[in-house]
């Protein structure tokens, strides 16, 4: 009475905290063998694993509505006290005593320093969610590291510092992110700042970088003080967030080099400290001309 096509048949069940699977196989003869393997622990992974994967879906969707979240409600109502310390500041207002002035500066001074720790964080958690994502454009590379050079002269200047901007002449147009690297040659131009002596000379060269077997060709951008320098061991731990190096003349928050370093690397680019005690400081960083991501912008 047995069917002669007889067939495989499988399935699993639950046996008070363990779980079987159990398989029936048909052989010659008539006869069957029936397995059973304990998967207890497979089914315990899997379990897990899903369990974890919820878990990170449900951290990246709270991390995005926080990073919108923050973005309004912090930034908003320091859009609206650095407006309104600026209006005071004006004629229109009506004259302000002495006193007033300087408290009304030191408000304006406060919330413009808060909102550049709050677009730091921001930017950050934007890029570790995954969610920035480059505005690419032509830029003039020289032209861009003068103007963010002009945001932080008067830093320079507060302690007669020389900033010297020397671009090569041969560079051409590059392709990128013109606000993100604005910011990174901003950062690198305040930590020169804080660190160069009083009365020294800080250059800031932009060169050309021809191809080469491991780098397609860009541009080059060093910016080197004559501060007291950094010991090499301790030198990967400035790109660490909130660190901070021995020594400068104002104490950052330690997101600068950080923030630096991701954006630089969002544009396939590299960035280098040489430093050793008592010898100064160079950063140097490297772009290419046209990042893989903006080959569609550069045609």
């Amino acid at each position: 009475g047995f069917d002669e096509q007889r067939g495989t048949q499988n399935g699993r069940f639950e046996f008070a905290d363990q779980t079987l699977t159990w398989s029936a196989l048909p052989l010659p003869n008539s006869q069957t063998m029936i397995t059973f393997m304990d998967t207890t622990g497979v089914e315990q992974i899997e379990r897990a694993l899903r369990d974890k994967n919820e878990a990170l879906e449900r951290t990246a969707m709270l991390r995005a509505r926080l990073i919108r979240h923050v973005a309004y409600e912090l930034r908003s109502p320091l859009t609206n006290i650095v407006g309104f310390a600026d209006l005071l500041r004006m004629e229109m207002t009506g004259p302000l005593s002495d006193r007033q002035s300087d408290y009304v500066g030191n408000i304006s001074h406060a919330s413009s320093r808060l909102m550049e720790v709050t677009d730091d964080v921001l930017d950050l958690a934007t890029i570790d969610a995954g969610m920035l994502v480059l505005e690419v454009s032509e830029i003039e590379i020289g032209a861009l590291v003068r103007e963010a050079a002009d945001d932080v002269r008067s830093r320079f200047e507060n302690h007669d510092i020389e900033l010297l901007v020397r671009v090569d002449p041969n560079i051409e147009t590059m392709y990128g992110d013109r606000d993100r690297l604005r910011k990174v040659f901003v950062n690198l131009l305040k930590n020169a700042a804080a660190f160069a002596p009083q009365g020294s000379t800080v250059p800031c060269t932009i060169k050309r970088f021809d191809a080469s077997d491991t780098r397609p060709s860009g541009v080059v951008i060093s910016v080197r003080d004559d501060g007291p320098g950094i010991d090499q061991d301790i030198v990967d731990q400035l790109f660490e967030r909130f660190e901070t190096a021995p020594g400068g003349r104002n104490r950052g928050t330690g997101l600068g080099l950080p923030i630096a370093r991701s954006f630089v690397e969002l544009h396939e680019g590299e960035i280098a400290i040489n430093s050793r005690a008592g010898a100064g400081t160079t950063v140097e960083i490297y772009l290419p001309q046209v990042p893989s991501a903006a080959s569609v912008a550069a045609q």
